[in-house]
């Protein structure tokens, strides 16, 4: 995200419909994702790459990230 002025980081692939009253982002108008739809996905996205076969959390990625960022640890 470095070098952007403003932005939502998650973003679903629909553009937001017409109703003022829908949260969407001040600069693409597309319709922000939920944390909770954005675990989901997250997690179903990374079940095939997890040994346990249970999929990654949001919480996770945060944790591994904060550990260390390019020091090749895994998500555990």
């Amino acid at each position: 995200m470095a070098g952007r002025a403003r932005t939502t980081a998650l973003l679903s692939a629909d553009h937001a419909a017409p109703n003022p009253s829908t949260v969407a982002g001040p600069i693409t108008g597309r319709a922000r994702m939920s944390y909770r739809r954005a675990a989901e996905i997250f997690t179903t996205v990374t079940r095939p790459l997890d040994p346990a076969g249970r999929g990654w959390t949001l919480h996770q990625l945060g944790q591994a990230g904060r550990a260390g960022a390019g020091t090749g640890q895994e998500l555990r």
